[in-house]
């Protein structure tokens, strides 16, 4: 997909005030500067400066620059610094970066880990002056099968350690008998698949303990309801439990000669970020099953990502893009080192028709615009003369292109379904069951629910309890108490809610306000 020019505005963000949260101007690419009073602090590729909550200051990237402003993303983290304080990042810290920037936004499921991008920045809390972590003894995957068929599914399950998809659908998947896929796990790698899932999680599961993620979050990402069965399983089979293995990585060593993370102002930062260190891996990471009231497209920037869109799987590679159409259930999973951005987002128009071809892909020399596109889309750093719609409409363009018009999504069933769902998010306490809505809409009830299932590959019951989800997350990310959700979507009783809410996420709405989402609450991010 060629777009019309690579080139692109100076980006201004003018009087911030961060209130709560610190942040971490970055240079990705270029230049531009940051003012703070009567300081002016210039950035080349590679800087970043460190402000504390509640200074006021510019950011101005020159034209054809990229500067990303991040936010560490810990609710309950302590930040030593209190004054502007510069610094500078290797390059291999790149994807790291993004991903904390990503992080800011909310789109992926959990919590960062309490000390992601503060620890990197200031440095861990408690540790000594100059103080490294000492990793935690790793933990190893177990051996990896070599027939095809066990070996793309140790594949999958290695990239989605909660992926609950039973034995049976597993070997399904790859065309092969139960029997088949368990003789093959057995002889060629020393354990029945239930235990092969079982050391492939606790391997995941340590690595994300060594990054500094929380227990409670750990456990949801490999795939327990519970941290106390997750307890269970990770001391099963290191003999430790997680609080423990945490401990061990909470030890410090003294390096031979005191470094400090940060070079002070003035200075240019380059023997302390030399000392850093390797970057943490960027872990695996998912998103919560969606349907949303408007259409999404989301890059490829790093890896690849498996995007699931109503039932329908694409396995997009670094560079491509897909369009998550309103309506639509999609859910992303992304392998470790894998980094998915939102380009920017659309308003549903029942009059003309969304793209039809739902993956294209970027040309190689469109990397930089897309970044300042995803920046000036998500955070209030952009041109003064900045038009949002312009990727969304570049994309659906192209895939008019390309000559696809009159497939599935674009047929007169799309239109009935993607107004449905615009009448189920503006009222989600309806109660109309599908033969009340097929009434509304003039058509026979199992017209409706023909059109449902094809569009949406889900009954109408299910698809109605993905939307109120979808609500519900929103509604408990903005702060809404449990019971008031609970009225809003509909629901007789908090309890009733809560239950639904749980067997769907595997946390309740409480749990879900503490760890099932982050993103900051800052002005300058617009997620």
């Amino acid at each position: 997909m060629l777009l019309e020019s690579n080139e692109f505005a100076a980006a201004v963000a003018e009087k911030v005030c961060n209130s709560r949260e610190p942040s971490l101007i970055w240079a990705y690419a270029g230049q531009g500067r940051v003012s703070i009073g009567n300081h002016v602090y210039p950035l080349r590729q590679g800087d970043a400066i460190w402000v504390p909550a509640g200074l006021e200051y510019d950011i101005r990237s020159s034209p054809n620059s990229v500067l990303i402003p991040i936010f560490p993303a810990a609710r309950r983290a302590h930040f030593a610094l209190s004054t502007p304080t510069r610094t500078h990042f290797a390059a291999e810290w790149n994807d790291w970066l993004v991903y904390q920037f990503a992080r800011s936004i909310g789109y992926l499921r959990g919590a960062a880990a309490a000390q992601g991008l503060a620890g990197v920045v200031v440095g861990s809390p408690g540790s000594t002056p100059g103080g490294t972590p000492m990793p935690a003894a790793p933990v190893p995957l177990p051996p990896r099968p070599n027939s095809p068929e066990a070996s793309r599914v140790a594949l999958r399950l290695m990239q989605d350690p909660a992926d609950s998809a039973s034995i049976d659908e597993l070997a399904s998947g790859v065309s092969v008998s139960v029997r088949t896929l368990q003789a093959q796990f057995s002889s060629e790698t020393g354990f029945a698949i239930s235990e092969w899932r079982a050391q492939v999680r606790i391997a995941a599961a340590a690595t994300y303990i060594d990054l500094g993620h929380d227990i409670g979050w750990t456990a949801q990402q490999v795939g327990y309801a519970t941290p106390a069965g997750f307890t269970k399983a990770f001391f099963r089979q290191t003999g430790v439990t997680p609080s423990a293995f945490a401990q061990r990585r909470g030890q410090r060593v003294r390096p031979s000669e005191p470094v400090s993370d940060l070079a002070p102002p003035g200075e240019a930062g380059e023997t302390a970020a030399s000392r850093r260190g390797v970057p943490p891996v960027v872990p695996a990471s998912k998103t919560w099953d969606r349907v949303s009231d408007f259409h999404v497209l989301v890059w490829v920037y790093r890896g690849s990502a498996r995007v699931e869109i109503a039932g329908e799987l694409f396995n997009l590679r670094q560079g491509e893009a897909a369009w998550l159409p309103a309506g639509l259930s999609n859910s992303v999973s992304l392998p470790a080192g894998s980094i998915l951005l939102p380009l920017g987002s659309q308003e549903v128009n029942y009059g003309a028709d969304a793209p039809d071809v739902l993956v294209q892909r970027f040309s190689d020399d469109a990397g930089l615009f897309l970044m300042h596109t995803m920046v000036a889309n998500y955070s209030r750093l952009r041109p003064t003369i900045h038009d949002p719609h312009a990727i969304t409409r570049a994309f659906a363009q192209q895939s008019a292109v390309m000559g696809v018009s009159a497939g599935v999504r674009t047929s007169s069933n799309a239109s009935r379904v993607q107004a449905l769902a615009a009448e189920l998010h503006r009222t989600p306490a309806d109660r109309r069951n599908l033969s009340e809505w097929a009434g509304h809409f003039e058509i026979e009830p199992a017209q409706l629910a023909s059109a449902v299932l094809s569009i949406t590959g889900m009954e109408f019951s299910r698809w109605q309890s993905q939307i109120r989800m979808t609500m519900a997350r929103r509604y408990l990310a903005e702060g809404m108490s449990v019971a008031r959700v609970a009225r809003t979507l509909g629901y007789a009783h908090a309890s009733g809610f809560g239950q639904v809410f749980t067997r769907k996420h595997g946390l309740s709405p409480r749990d879900y306000q503490r760890e099932g989402w982050q993103q900051t609450a800052e002005p300058l991010i617009v997620p």
